[in-house]
């Protein structure tokens, strides 16, 4: 139907088919004709879900905005340009997003003034410098949901001076951090913190080298550490991680060294670690998602008795089969495996099996259906071949939810399998 035919609807059916609609598709529906500009603009539950705004060198900044937003992304390297938009924009605005913009704090922070409303702030100015003209005062207290920031010029961290009075939940940050003080100043204000990943590419930013961190009034569920040196910080660490043990349910680092310190997080549900060898007294019976990244030592299964979802990538070749372990998982529901030697599968709880960058396949196939009649799901990306699917789908007697082959080889004869067993199969994707 064209959009004159829709036009003679009565506005008010015209709102109810366009709430329907996601935003991208009202954006384009209000500057097809008046009556959709109009039925869009007058109903205030539609605006909200017209949220989107990008900001680009092409926009004249002259521009008056006439209706309100709720996010606005501003793409342009011309930052200063658009700040007299904020002024019709900002008491609305809850998610505020820069990206490529080179930029001084302070106009930042006017910015911001404007902006008392917003709980989302992205910042992704990757390769350009955060200029500073003068010192910079904190912004008046904000309450965000959750901080961004991604830049790899050392100095930017100085971006945080702004929020030293505001309450963040959220903190992400990715860079060529220096000037750790700063940081330190910065979480130790933080009251209501309860995510805080950081990716410090420099490998030099020492932030646990005093006890300026060993007890913060911020309770964390969430903490990533990557590419992070804790060589030299691990005692004044291990006092973080003790203030941490009551709230802390999921930790990622890429520091082998910090792994004794797990057992001192007592409600522990997600650990992604690079590898596995250590042996914690107490087995960790909360944690239910598991990551290894790298290797793991004899016995490591039996240190997480009640995984569900498990990830084993780039395992290296022992005397003995590392995947052979995670057969001893009774709850065991997803399996993940990349980059790894698989010998039959004996895990008759797994609905979900993911198998990636298999060369090297023992016995002719990863496991065999007898030993995995609960599967669901099965996802085969980038192995050598996949033979033993024939073999697989001849015996499967319950109705596959998800089948997915990508990149990998497949025989004539597999394919014309695969055809005369589509009806095992709900949804199949092959590419």
């Amino acid at each position: 139907m064209s959009h004159e035919n829709l036009s003679i609807f009565p506005q008010e059916i015209l709102i109810h088919i366009f709430s329907y609609l996601p935003s991208s598709d009202l954006i384009s529906l209000s500057e097809t004709c008046a009556s959709f500009h109009c039925a869009i603009n007058s109903c205030n539950a539609l605006m909200r879900k017209f949220k989107i705004f990008i900001f680009d060198h092409k926009k004249s900044f002259e521009w008056t905005p006439t209706r309100k937003y709720i996010k606005i992304s501003i793409d342009s390297q011309s930052f200063e340009d658009y700040l007299k938009i904020f002024e019709y924009v900002g008491s609305d605005l809850e998610v505020l997003e820069i990206r490529y913009s080179s930029f001084d704090l302070k106009v930042l922070r006017e910015i911001l003034l404007m902006c008392e409303n917003v709980k989302e702030i992205y910042i992704q100015a990757i390769s350009l410098t955060v200029y500073l003209s003068d010192p910079i005062e904190p912004m008046p207290s904000l309450t965000l949901k959750k901080f961004f920031f991604l830049n790899l010029e050392p100095e930017s961290i100085d971006v945080l001076k702004i929020f030293h009075n505001s309450s963040i939940a959220d903190v992400e940050m990715i860079g060529n951090f220096k000037r750790p003080q700063i940081l330190k100043t910065f979480l130790s204000s933080q009251t209501d913190l309860k995510k805080f990943h950081l990716h410090n590419k420099l490998d030099v930013l020492l932030l646990f080298d005093d006890n300026s961190l060993s007890n913060p009034s911020f309770k964390l569920q969430s903490l990533k550490l990557d590419n992070f040196d804790l060589y030299t910080q691990l005692p004044f660490f291990s006092n973080f991680i003790r203030s941490q043990s009551e709230s802390l349910e999921i930790f990622e680092t890429n520091q082998w060294k910090v792994f004794n310190l797990l057992g001192n997080l007592k409600n522990l549900k997600t650990v992604t670690i690079p590898s596995m060898r250590f042996t914690n007294p107490e087995p960790f019976r909360t944690v239910e998602n598991l990551t290894i990244n790298v290797d793991v030592s004899e016995g490591w299964a039996r240190q997480f008795p009640n995984v569900k979802n498990l990830k084993l990538h780039q395992m290296s070749d022992y005397e003995y089969n590392t995947t052979a372990e995670a057969q001893t998982f009774s709850s065991l529901e997803d399996l993940e495996i990349q980059y790894n030697t698989v010998v039959d599968l004996n895990i008759p709880t797994v609905k979900r099996l993911k198998l990636c960058y298999l060369s090297k396949l023992e016995a002719g196939r990863p496991f065999d259906y007898e030993n995995c009649k609960k599967l669901e799901e099965l996802t085969i990306i980038r192995c050598s071949d996949a033979e033993w699917l024939a073999e697989y789908l001849e015996r499967v007697e319950t109705k596959l939810r998800l089948l997915v082959i990508q990149s990998t080889k497949l025989s004539e004869c597999c394919l014309g399998v695969i055809e005369k067993n589509r009806q095992k199969i709900e949804n199949l994707e092959i590419f």
